[in-house]
């Protein structure tokens, strides 16, 4: 798309996301920029066929699994876990552009409108991704514009963003069988010398999920010290004693900034169950949590993150037969990329 983190889950390749993970490499989350002149407010009669939940396969500069949820009133929420490839990704700043590639899984929120008044069949819109930025309790958001042709039974979205071009192909989101229970997983890196095995359980995602997000603000704590000293002498002047004293005050300013930080908690509710578990799991010297999101178009996304601050992160998508719990995945931990993980369910 870390607290639950649902990076949780953006970052650059080399620092954003091996720190941005490695999401966070969240956090998190192939997100939709904006078209503000594009969308206009809507009223939809709720017998549209676009209304409802939509089970989508993301394909293009992110692959990965995302369900979207599409209301009456022209917003939109959901969820989604994604990997990338191809060329690296953008984000424009007045020194130039920063090259990113961005993964990991992200709470997903937008706006949606009918390209035209008198068309049904045809929209427009953009998602926002929200997750933590790896290593952190940053919040980021990560977005995408797209437009759309709609069906009774399909759905098909072409969008743009600093990440490049993603496609997403949906149906209407339905649930496939329980997918609850042991799996084991074993992944290739390029290069490395041995293949690595993992274990891990599959349990229905929660109903709130939490992302934390720390705000640190800034103030003057200056210290002022007057530190005061006397002196005191006698004299005799014509058989008369004079006493005399001399203060000295000396200030000292110690300058000192302070700064105070709190955390601020966004709650997120799980509108629809279906498809969707969290990760219990550990492979050779390491544990971790996460997220798996499946698709009826047999497809699915798993991402992982482990450390205190969900420093690292793993995120893989690929074909998945529910049906036998099988699947042969590809995906990137922020350092390699390419790494292959083949699923199956365990006894």
């Amino acid at each position: 798309m870390a607290p639950l983190t649902l990076c949780s889950a953006s970052g650059t390749l080399s620092t954003l996301m091996k720190n941005h993970s490695n999401l966070t490499r969240s956090i998190v989350a192939f997100c939709a920029g904006c078209l503000p002149l594009l969308i206009a407010a809507v009223t939809v009669s709720a017998q549209t066929p676009l209304v409802g939940n939509w089970d989508f396969v993301m394909s293009g500069h992110e692959q990965g699994v995302a369900h979207l949820f599409f209301k009456a009133d022209g917003t939109l929420s959901g969820r989604a876990v994604y990997t990338f490839s191809g060329r690296t990704t953008g984000i424009f700043t007045n020194g130039g552009v920063l090259s990113t590639n961005i993964f990991g899984s992200a709470h997903l929120v937008g706006q949606w409108s009918y390209a035209s008044p008198t068309s049904t069949n045809r929209i427009v819109g953009f998602i926002n991704g929200i997750s933590t930025l790896a290593g952190t309790t940053t919040l980021v958001t990560n977005s995408l514009s797209f437009r759309g042709g709609l069906t009774a039974s399909k759905l098909d979205l072409l969008s743009m963003g600093y990440q490049g071009q993603v496609t997403f192909r949906g149906i209407p989101l339905r649930a496939t069988n329980n997918l609850s229970g042991t799996y084991y997983g074993t992944g290739k890196k390029q290069g490395a010398p041995a293949p690595f095995v993992e274990v891990f359980d599959l349990t229905p995602a929660p109903e709130f999920e939490l992302l934390t997000n720390s705000i640190t603000t800034s103030f003057d704590c200056s210290v002022t010290n007057i530190t005061i000293f006397t002196n005191s002498f006698s004299t005799t002047n014509l058989n008369s004693i004079i006493n005399v004293t001399n203060y000295f005050n000396y200030v000292t300013i110690t300058q000192q900034v302070c700064v105070v930080e709190n955390t601020i908690y966004v709650t997120f509710v799980n509108e629809s169950p279906a498809n969707y578990y969290q990760i219990t799991g550990g492979g050779p010297g390491y544990e971790y949590t996460g997220r798996f999101l499946v698709s009826r178009q047999r497809y699915a996304a798993l991402f992982q993150s482990r450390g205190s601050r969900n420093e690292f992160i793993n995120v893989y998508a690929g074909s998945f037969n529910f049906a036998t719990g099988r699947g042969s995945l590809v995906g990137t931990d922020g350092v390699s990329r390419n790494i292959k993980f083949e699923v199956a369910h365990g006894p």
